[in-house]
């Protein structure tokens, strides 16, 4: 068996500096980024709001004859959450660079520029595994097929619905999936790496804080999400940047809207089983294999 690879000269780690060593930056980021994060995520929250209110539209009425359809409360609600979470991230990337001095794309890509067609990888080798692995676990649970209660195949809901459902989650989630991985593999994923020296301990850190940031703290929920993003930190470092796990957590999450289960205020926390660990395990094997695969093919920062 061959031995895991030294990560500590990888490109994306080497961003971080001595700056980003000193414990008085560290600390200000501390305040200053969850303060800037938290007044930005609040803003495009309200803004939100506003436009929906001016719209008449109330994403916590259920009723189904009052309200609006399900999969459109959907829809628009993801909009909200993703626009908040943008906003976010964009306000703690903000702060690093400033605190830092460094540019702000230096916790995106150690590329020379964003890598789309590297995106459209990720989103469609994430994609193909996703619904290889999902084909799998439902015929093990007795399901024929993935369009079995499938949100986008909901014929309750009108046609033109499903088509804005769907246009609202691949942006929104897109939008989501930019702004995890800029604060979890770009800022985290480098921070713990410049405290520690200590890449492998600097993913575990990145995946575990991930995890617990969703607020769901059932074991098999922790565990599962603690595992894609140790994967995505994965491979962030072996492909010089954040653009593959941004198109991975993507098809992720569109998997998931499409085939799984729409996101709606105030649903109960699904707790997860065991069978979501194994998932995210071969999910994780499979990301991390694709990313080797890709970094044989050409040089990271291309």
């Amino acid at each position: 068996m061959s031995a895991l690879p030294a990560l500590d000269e990888a490109p994306f780690l080497a961003a971080a500096g001595p700056r980003d060593r000193s414990w008085p930056r560290v600390l200000a980021m501390a305040a200053a980024g969850l303060t800037l994060a938290f007044i930005l995520g609040v803003i495009a929250t309200g803004v939100m709001v506003e436009a929906l209110a001016a719209l008449g539209i109330d994403l916590l009425n259920s009723d189904p004859i009052a309200g609006p359809p399900p999969l459109l409360r959907s829809a628009l609600y993801v909009l909200e959450i993703s626009l908040a979470l943008g906003a976010a991230a964009l306000g703690a990337l903000i702060a690093a660079a400033r605190i830092f001095d460094r540019p702000l794309r230096s916790w995106i890509t150690a590329a020379p520029r964003f890598r789309w067609r590297q995106l459209a990888l990720g989103f469609g080798l994430g994609l193909a595994g996703a619904v290889v692995l999902s084909q799998v676990a439902g015929l093990m649970h007795g399901e024929a097929s993935l369009s079995a209660g499938a949100p986008i195949f909901d014929d309750r809901a009108a046609f033109q619905v499903r088509m804005i459902y769907v246009a609202a989650s691949a942006v929104g989630f897109l939008l989501a999936a930019w702004a995890e991985e800029a604060v979890f593999r770009g800022y985290v994923l480098q921070q713990a790496q410049a405290l520690t020296g200590k890449p492998y301990l600097a993913i575990l850190v990145s995946g575990l804080l991930f995890s617990l940031v969703h607020l769901e703290f059932s074991p098999y929920a922790l565990v599962a999400r603690a595992i894609i993003g140790a994967a995505f930190a994965w491979t962030a470092i072996r492909l010089g940047g954040l653009e593959f796990a941004i198109g991975a957590h993507l098809a992720n999450n569109m998997m998931i809207a499409l085939f799984g289960q729409a996101m709606l205020p105030g649903d109960p926390v699904d707790p997860g089983d065991a069978t979501g660990v194994a998932f995210e395990i071969a999910i994780a094997l499979y990301l991390a294999g694709c990313a080797e695969l890709l970094r044989r093919r050409r040089p990271t920062t291309s």
